[in-house]
């Protein structure tokens, strides 16, 4: 394993970027972020082992402090209790041991208890083996408290206001509300000589997702383009903490770059390229740069065609997610989340490094005790993404509920006006925290599951139960298909598509959906869409129809995706009907290993 740092760190306040990279140069997993300047780096090279491991799992002082804090009392247990220390010895082998001391005056009353517990470890050592430890012996470091005080760098956001953004396509006809951007990966030319960062770009209302790929000096050459765009407004001065708190990296003078110096920009590229996504469209210099990097993504005509589908989309569909008033919340909330001049980016932004640094703990643990601490983290995440969501519906704007009621009043009640307003808020807070941790869940996710019964239900899947029959499956004459459940199986294949939790249960919602509408009509009738506990259709009669489709969806990962939305899963979701749906998703998996 390789650890990289980046060799232009900014300001003690700011992170420089630890990228950990695998054995395949094109492959990328961003696992550690810690927070060190020149003269903490020239301070690590006087200090012990323990302490480079602080600085480098640490990205706080408060990390840091029960970090240190744990080690001494560590060391206190050991001297007492020499079996912990031996425990201790054989599960941190790669520490050096601590430096030796001279001998003097103050330290003699120390050596026979120093020499005892020596003795003792071993003679248990040489006797019998230890037994294994009942809980992983490496600990995730604290969780620093959430954070959302106002300071001199964080603000309270500024709302746009609902007028404004109705006249969008008037005011602002080049440039689109929101894009998500993240840099998944990079790739090498042929040649081996051009690397090309590959971008996958979201727009925030069609939810259309794009492929792009810039090669380093074209992002090199967007910066200084806007860095001058900003010299020469007078509403430069607002837009200076994306050049002087933002880290990016220059340019490299080697004629080829190595695969280290490329693996190293993914992080500090798609944070910069987030901040300026999310700039606020409030002065002539904001919606110059906004529209200047949608132009880096994509093409002014695809802009103009995803203006017309959101047009299609409102007036085709009668969802309460096309209202514009759901809209204008979503997209502020987008601005808010992910810039970090305000106070909830800041703090998703101070979380991502603390819990990138959480994923290299668990990777440097033992392997017998990878999946717990796996489990464990990803519970935190789960847990700080509510956190997150329950202050911004805390802290919402009274605007955004009072025009949302209005708007939905006629055709909706009270309990499915907050509904929507709670999805909203939950999607853009899941973009903001969980888009930038994408291969730190893959990881975690990844060691909670057995590779062996993994790989047996994927083959089962494939060559014993695909192409089966549906009467195979149990399905009566009344409800089988003519089209095999087709668009069943088509929202299940996309599950592994998309990238938030709730875009998964989404899909998934929508294969039930397609499957009580397909046996409707099968009958005859109509079908109650998503009502499982209908007269038409009980449980018994969907659940081998649902085997079937997944049986049949052609999903690669099935049991990840299991594991994935078991782990992410918001705890309201599991009360209604996509927990249900969820847990008849696990019976179908659970049919299939048994049948294997």
């Amino acid at each position: 394993m390789l650890v990289v740092l980046l060799e232009e760190p900014p300001s003690d306040h700011h992170r420089n970027v630890l990228a950990l990279a695998r054995d395949d140069d094109d492959e990328v997993s961003i696992l550690a972020e810690p927070t060190r300047s020149k003269r903490h780096r020239v301070a690590a090279k006087k200090s012990s082992g323990w302490s480079q491991l602080c600085q480098r799992l640490s990205t706080s002082a408060e990390v840091r402090y029960y970090a240190l804090l744990a080690q001494l009392l560590h060391k206190e247990h050991a001297r007492l209790d020499p079996r912990q220390s031996r425990v201790l010895t054989q599960n941190v082998p790669s520490l050096p041991p601590p430096p030796s001391r001279p001998p003097s005056s103050s330290s003699h009353h120390h050596q026979p208890m120093e020499e005892a517990s020596s003795v003792v470890v071993s003679s248990s050592s040489s006797s019998a083996p230890s037994a294994p430890p009942s809980r992983p012996s490496v600990d995730l470091p604290p969780l620093p408290p959430l954070d959302f005080s106002p300071s001199k760098h964080r603000k309270r956001p500024r709302s746009m206001s609902l007028s404004s953004y109705e006249t969008w396509t008037l005011d602002f006809p080049s440039i689109r509300p929101g894009m998500s951007v993240r840099v998944v990966r990079a790739e090498r030319t042929a040649s081996n000589a051009v690397a090309h960062y590959v971008m996958h770009v979201v727009d925030l209302h069609t939810k259309v997702m794009w492929e792009c790929r810039k090669r380093f000096r074209e992002l090199y050459a967007f910066r200084r383009e806007i860095k001058t765009m900003c010299r020469n407004s007078p509403y430069g001065e607002e837009l200076t903490y994306l050049f002087e708190h933002l880290a990016f990296p220059k340019r490299s003078v080697v004629g080829q770059t190595s695969g280290a110096r490329i693996l190293r920009r993914r992080l500090v590229l798609e944070t910069f390229l987030r901040n300026v996504a999310s700039l606020s469209p409030d002065t002539p210099l904001h919606v110059a740069v906004v529209g200047r990097l949608q132009r880096e993504l994509c093409s002014a005509a695809f802009i103009t065609h995803l203006a017309n589908e959101s047009v299609d989309v409102d007036t085709t569909r009668c969802s309460p997610h096309d209202l514009v008033e759901l809209k204008w919340l979503a997209f502020d909330l987008f601005r808010n989340l992910n810039s970090c001049c305000t106070i909830e980016g800041d703090t998703c932004q101070r979380f991502l490094h603390v819990f990138r640094n959480r994923c290299a703990v668990v990777q440097d643990a033992p392997p017998s005790g990878q999946q717990e601490l796996a489990r464990q983290a990803l519970q935190d995440l789960r847990n700080v993404t509510t956190q997150i969501q329950h202050y911004v519906l805390d802290t919402l704007g009274p605007q955004y509920r009072r025009a949302i009621s209005t708007a939905m009043c006629d055709s909706h009640t009270m309990e499915q006006v907050d509904e929507a307003i709670d999805e909203c808020v939950l999607v853009t807070v899941e973009d903001a925290v969980m888009v930038p941790l994408q291969e730190q869940i893959t990881f975690l996710v990844e060691l909670t599951i057995d590779v062996d019964v993994e790989a047996a239900l994927t083959r089962s899947m494939e060559h014993d139960l695909y192409g089966k029959p549906q009467s195979f499956f149990g399905i009566p004459d009344a409800l089988q298909s003519d089209v095999n459940f087709g668009k069943a199986c088509y929202h299940l294949s996309m599950m592994e598509d998309r990238v938030l939790p709730h875009e998964k249960l989404h899909e998934l919602v929508l294969s039930a959906n397609e499957i009580f509408a397909a046996c409707g009509d099968a009958r005859g009738g109509t079908a109650s869409m998503g009502n499982p506990t209908s007269t038409m259709m009980n449980a018994d009669d969907f659940l081998p129809i649902h085997i079937y489709a997944v049986v049949h969806s052609n999903l690669k990962r099935p049991y990840f995706a299991k594991e994935f939305l078991s782990a992410m899963i918001h705890p309201n979701k599991m009360l209604g009907e996509t927990g249900y749906f969820l847990t008849m998703f696990e019976a179908a998996l659970k049919y299939v290993s048994e049948s294997m």
